[in-house]
């Protein structure tokens, strides 16, 4: 290969846009939530069922209207839990087994159980809401990665890696613990 073709075979790779987009993490009760990339937005709501956006490059499945895929880079995957009852996650099990691999997930109200997270083979755990010190515990035993998100928190999604922004308030700001993820609330900030 001579050196002229290399430098223009690095400058393609360089010049594919690699699939970077945000999700606004939903409140309880929401309905819908928000993914962003660049200046485009797409709302995922009950009028979503599956959907290429961003450029064809991220699919949104919609299972139910509590549950959904996302989907980029052919492997990349997060199954949003979004006010999801344990009914209609318990009925869907099966499908969100046989179509994921090691994915993460967002649980936002949504009753998760370590069944389901060993049989899905989650790989990390991002949850707004409530959780018991014993789901808490369970995980760290499990050695399973999770972030507890704060109120307005964004899960910036680069294809590689999902970061947490964390959202602020007027009385003060969540950070995320280095060590074991928990978000922490500085009050007075």
């Amino acid at each position: 290969m001579t050196h002229r073709t290399f430098v223009t075979a690095m400058m393609l790779m360089v010049a594919l846009p690699l699939l970077a987009f945000d999700l606004v993490v939903p409140s309880p009760g929401d309905g819908s939530y928000t993914l962003l990339e660049g200046d485009e937005e797409f709302v995922v709501d009950d009028s979503v069922f599956y959907k290429r956006v961003f450029d064809s490059r991220l699919l949104v499945e919609r299972y139910t209207s509590g549950i959904t895929m996302l989907r980029w880079d052919d492997d990349d995957e997060l199954i949003v839990l979004l006010d999801a009852g344990e009914e209609e996650i318990d009925q869907l099990m099966h499908s969100l087994y046989m179509t994921s691999d090691e994915p993460d997930m967002l649980i936002v109200n949504s009753p998760v159980t370590m069944d389901l997270i060993e049989e899905l083979e989650v790989d990390r755990i991002y949850h707004l809401g409530q959780m018991t010190n014993i789901m808490r515990a369970m995980l760290r035993r499990g050695g399973y990665d999770f972030v507890e998100l704060g109120e307005s928190s964004i899960l910036q999604i680069d294809g590689e890696s999902i970061n947490v922004i964390s959202g602020a308030s007027s009385q003060g700001m969540y950070i995320e613990c280095p060590t074991c993820g928990t978000m922490i609330f500085i009050a007075g900030v």
